[in-house]
């Protein structure tokens, strides 16, 4: 029973893609719906909202990863943009 449900489910994800990538979908489309989730994000949380989330989050990774931490990051992008070790 188990499995039918999931041959059932991974069925449908599949159709629901097929569906999803034949439809026209360009900037315009994506534009669209960025701004009416802005436009409902912006009329129920204020900025001071933002201001503390960031903040916290600011904090939260500032405790944990420090200037090697990006460091590391930046080294390891620039081997995979440029294909090159830059040390």
């Amino acid at each position: 029973m188990a499995k039918e449900n999931e041959e059932v489910r991974r069925e449908n994800s599949r159709k629901g893609g097929e569906k999803t990538a034949s439809e026209e979908r360009g900037k315009d489309f994506y534009q669209k719906i960025g701004k009416q989730g802005g436009d409902k994000t912006a009329a129920t949380h204020d900025k001071k909202f933002y201001q503390e989330n960031g903040k916290k989050g600011g904090d939260k990774t500032a405790a944990t990863h420090g200037k090697d931490f990006y460091h590391d990051i930046g080294e390891k992008g620039d081997q995979v943009r440029y294909g090159k070790d830059k040390k």
